[in-house]
């Protein structure tokens, strides 16, 4: 399979300023935990103000987020972006929910830098929050929504069709491809985009296990009444696929510092020019803010 088949082609919907250019220097590494090899690309000026990880969720890969990644570089940021199991090129044939959270643990400790920021997209923002939980080397967490899928209203406004819930135990190890249970046709509201996301088998085209999506759907959360990392709530206004409704429920609980921001005119993938801007300039003064 030709790496990150669909990225350049993504590139042409993209925002000028957030597209990848000859002067963008991106690394790559791996990182190892037990049987999974997962890829990582690193943005890194020679003096960086801090650390930006951003997490894609269900629909989208490392690469792509590239479109952030850009922005944040030339602001003088460190930026990583790791293709989690089962997407872009990192290599696993079995892994679970939990594989996530453990496989970012080992970045963030081998990050080792202070300044470190988490930022999770879609359905990876719960697992910002939770490895803001778990790594107290997390200065913040900025997350596009928070969605608790231990909450059946939540599931039900998540998935079109739970049916790794209905097999979980007799076929918990069988690959069953994202947009069996997602619509892929809310994932942006650029219909071109999400054909190409849907197509392409290392993001929304991918395949998963249904063990993995039965545990992604019953995660072990930190109580938002306890949380004490400061948290950025970035909704984008026009999502077509996840209620603003399921994220609010969660965020009004939390007792940490919190802000939340509505994008203008973006939706669920935000790559909307104005949204974009917004997102770009709320998260530097939020890093300014809490940064050591």
């Amino acid at each position: 399979m030709k790496a990150y088949p669909s990225w350049q082609a993504f590139q042409d919907h993209l925002p000028l300023r957030n597209r990848m250019t000859s002067d963008i220097h991106c690394q790559e590494e791996y990182i190892y935990y037990h049987d999974v090899h997962m890829h990582v690309d690193i943005y890194q000026p020679r003096y960086f103000k801090g650390t930006i990880i951003i997490l894609h969720g269900l629909i989208a890969n490392g690469r792509m987020l590239s479109f952030l990644a850009v922005p944040f570089y030339r602001l003088g940021y460190r930026v990583i972006c790791p293709d989690l199991p089962f997407f872009g090129q990192s290599n696993v044939k079995q892994a679970t929910y939990e594989d996530w959270l453990s496989c970012c643990q080992k970045l963030i400790e081998q990050t080792e830098i202070e300044n470190t920021f988490l930022m999770g997209l879609g359905l990876s923002g719960m697992l910002a929050y939770q490895l803001g939980a778990l790594c107290p080397q997390i200065r913040g967490v900025i997350v596009t929504h928070l969605l608790d899928l231990n909450d059946k209203n939540v599931g039900t406004d998540v998935w079109t069709d739970p049916v790794f819930e209905k097999h979980a135990r007799l076929l918990r190890w069988r690959a069953l491809k994202i947009k069996r249970v997602i619509d892929t046709r809310t994932i942006s509201n650029n219909p071109a985009v999400c054909q190409l996301l849907s197509e392409d088998e290392q993001s929304a085209g991918a395949k998963v296990t249904q063990e993995f999506l039965h545990t992604l759907a019953h995660p072990t959360l930190c109580p938002p009444e306890d949380y004490r990392v400061p948290i950025l709530w970035v909704q984008p206004e026009r999502d077509q696929w996840i209620d603003s409704a399921d994220s609010m429920s969660f965020y009004e609980r939390i007792g940490a510092d919190k802000y939340h921001v509505l994008l203008e005119g973006a939706g669920h993938l935000p790559i909307e020019v104005i949204g974009l801007n917004q997102l770009q300039k709320m998260v530097v003064l939020f890093i300014r803010k809490y940064r050591l």
